[in-house]
């Protein structure tokens, strides 16, 4: 990682005012080996003191909107007193924890009840058959007791080219009792073409109300409100990480730099998707989607 990020008494008074949601990465350590993750092989060290001091100094001096996204790494392999320390920094604020839930115990139970969300992804290549049926059998026990569970498709080629694969995951998601779902691309390259995306999402979309009612689809959500509202689909701009060292840095976790590619710029839909992520080397606004929800607002 090349951007080591700044000291958060740098932060302009206009930053902090805005300041939406900052993802705190109290080590980038992990108990999986994901192939796409390089955050795992960082030779960055933590350093609690100053960590601990920048959190407070967010949570005192941000502005109403900011949300702490406690990240990682894997959250619940840290030490269980490191753990409790940060969240009690975390005091007023709204918060998520974002986990694979391959290390829960009861001891987490209280935080992520308290948490407005508990971030947790899955692809078919991501676990083991035994990790698979611990995380399946540990999100619907947090479901079931009140836990707000979102989960995060990463869209692989094996998962996309299963012509079944709508109708299972969103059976899943209902079995599961998810509060929401969102599905998109795996950072890197060699993924699936924005066109085929484009189709399994909205074939994802179809079979949303017949098999999770209750589970709100993020990206279409996100559109709708952007259609009504006039907002952009996608701002990262008031997005921030919290390294392992206390610096802060813009953008996501994985984020080098926030930019927007130059064929961004010139496209129909720029105004809207605000730019593709700049993690992924081809577009990632599904433009289909996007006019079946904009027809659907305007009926």
């Amino acid at each position: 990682m090349n951007n080591k990020g700044f000291n958060v008494s740098e932060l302009t008074p206009v930053q902090l005012e805005r300041m939406q949601e900052v993802y705190v990465c109290p080590s980038f350590a992990c108990n999986l080996n994901c192939s796409h993750c390089f955050l795992k092989n960082l030779p960055i060290n933590t350093e609690w003191d100053t960590l601990f001091s920048s959190i407070e100094y967010l949570n005192n001096n941000a502005g109403p909107h900011l949300v702490f996204d406690l990240f990682g790494g894997e959250p619940l392999i840290l030490d269980k007193n490191r753990f409790s320390e940060i969240m009690s920094l975390f005091k007023g604020r709204e918060y998520i924890i974002s986990s694979n839930l391959i290390n829960y115990s009861e001891f987490y139970l209280s935080y992520l009840k308290d948490a407005s969300l508990v971030d947790t992804s899955w692809n078919p290549s991501r676990f083991s058959v035994e990790q698979y049926n611990n995380w399946r059998n540990t999100v619907s026990f947090l479901t079931s007791n009140g836990v707000r569970v979102a989960i995060m498709i990463t869209l692989t080629k094996d998962l996309i080219s299963q012509e079944e694969s709508p109708g299972l995951i969103t059976k899943m998601l209902g079995e599961l009792k998810a509060s929401s779902a969102d599905f998109d691309y795996l950072i890197g390259k060699g993924y699936p073409e924005p066109e085929v995306v484009d189709n399994y999402l909205n074939a994802i979309f179809d079979k949303f109300k017949e098999n999770c009612p209750d589970c709100i689809f993020t990206k279409v959500q996100k559109m709708r409100t952007a259609v009504k509202e006039g907002r952009k689909f996608k701002d990262c701009s008031n997005f921030y990480t919290l390294l392992p060292t206390g610096k802060i840095k813009r953008g996501c976790a994985y984020c080098e730099n926030l930019k927007v590619r130059e064929e961004c710029k010139y496209c129909e839909y720029y105004d809207i998707c605000n730019g593709s992520c700049p993690l992924t080397e081809a577009c990632s606004f599904p433009k289909k989607l996007f006019e079946r929800i904009r027809n659907e607002e305007a009926c």
